[in-house]
């Protein structure tokens, strides 16, 4: 039991600190890209508009899908992809991203209550916007892949 315990606390502490980097990620591309989206803003401001006090909604909403996205590559998908530990991490989080992106984004679009209101701008399908997207996922899977412990492949 207590293995298990060690290993779900391992999981966790990975899943925090993978959803740290990709808020780091996002803090450096969007002093290189200022048009670029804001995952904060994006989670944040679906409950609240003023800033920055959508970062204390968005920062542990984001933190605990991190933790469940550590739960879900240890437990079920990363130890049935291919490859060493880091790749593997890159792959989940870079296909969820892009899996996600192109059916997501009309619906976001239509349902974001700070995008209905114009607070935020809609978010795009290609450009700056996916470009983005993809590094800070890039970011999360590789922290991912290097803490996060897994089982024996399957």
């Amino acid at each position: 039991m207590r293995d298990n315990n060690t290993a779900t606390r391992r999981i966790v502490q990975a899943g925090i600190l993978a959803g740290l980097a990709f808020v780091a990620e996002q803090l450096v591309d969007q002093a290189v890209w200022p048009d670029g989206y804001s995952d904060m803003k994006l989670l944040g401001m679906a409950v609240t508009r003023k800033s920055p006090a959508y970062w204390a909604v968005a920062l542990p909403w984001h933190l605990l899908n991190s933790i469940g996205f550590a739960m879900l590559y240890a437990r079920v998908i990363g130890p049935r992809l291919p490859g060493p530990p880091l790749l593997r991490g890159v792959i989940l989080a870079l296909a969820e991203n892009n899996g996600l992106w192109f059916p997501g984004l009309p619906v976001i679009n239509r349902v974001h209550p700070a995008i209905q209101d114009g607070t935020i701008r809609p978010l795009r399908t290609g450009g700056t916007d996916w470009l983005v997207g993809n590094l800070r996922h890039l970011a999360l899977g590789l922290v991912l892949g290097a803490l996060c412990p897994l089982p024996p492949r399957r």
